[in-house]
């Protein structure tokens, strides 16, 4: 029996790369420092990511100590209708966020460190965050998904995770498979709209033609030229 070539495990090598590369959690630790509020420069980061429709979100951010600063969080996306996910004014230490995503857009998550009026920023103003953001399968509570699969084995409950982040990957294949032939749509009748409107150019263009020849010919027989 022959070997089978490697280029046959090309297709399910690539799925299984993206279901690890879909089950990683981000853990990001940055620090930013502290402005008077209403200037947004320096003291004002966001990441973004995008996710699609139905994922669940589950994070956390972690605020250094920082005297006279006062940190607000801000979560939301880009999509058509503008959802604001989550809203915290004034941070403290830690906190927890989740939900679910209501459109498929660009997920931002912002921080803005605010310096209390009365103090002028220096390099000691800043603060120290740590912001982790879990999505898919990778953002279910752990303790939950293992009591309802308490009776399987620890390879077995692996392969659960996975098989949901397959799910999920399944899921944004179809909704980029349909946004794919919406798109194809919209090119089919743009390029129909165009031929239509050559084709009307060319018959304008002839009639104009066809005018101008008969009104010469009218004007060289009345000066008596032809």
């Amino acid at each position: 029996m022959k070997p089978t070539p490697p280029r046959h495990y090309a297709p399910a090598a690539c799925v299984v790369l993206l279901a690890c590369l879909a089950a990683l959690s981000s853990a990001i630790k940055f620090e930013l420092p502290a402005l008077a509020a209403g200037v947004k420069d320096k003291n004002h980061r966001c990441l973004s990511a995008y996710i699609g429709k139905n994922v669940l979100v589950r994070g956390s951010v972690e605020v250094g100590p920082g005297d006279h600063q006062s940190t607000d969080v801000h979560i939301y996306d880009e999509g058509p209708n503008a959802n604001k996910y989550y809203q915290r004014v004034n941070l403290e230490g830690h906190a927890k966020f989740a939900f679910t995503t209501l459109d498929h857009a660009e997920v931002f998550v912002c921080v803005t460190n605010n310096l209390e009026s009365g103090y002028n920023p220096s390099p000691t103003m800043q603060r120290a965050l740590l912001l982790t953001l879990d999505t898919g399968a990778d953002a279910r509570e752990d303790s939950s998904f293992e009591e309802k699969n308490e009776h399987l084995k620890p390879v077995e409950i692996e392969l659960r995770r996975l098989e949901s982040v397959m799910d999920e990957i399944v899921d944004e294949m179809e909704y980029l498979k349909s946004r794919e032939a919406r798109m194809r749509n919209t090119n089919e009748s743009t390029n129909a709209r165009v031929l239509g409107f050559s084709m009307l150019t060319m018959a304008t263009l002839i009639l104009l033609g066809c005018w101008q020849v008969y009104y010469l010919k009218q004007f060289f027989t009345a000066k008596k030229l032809i």
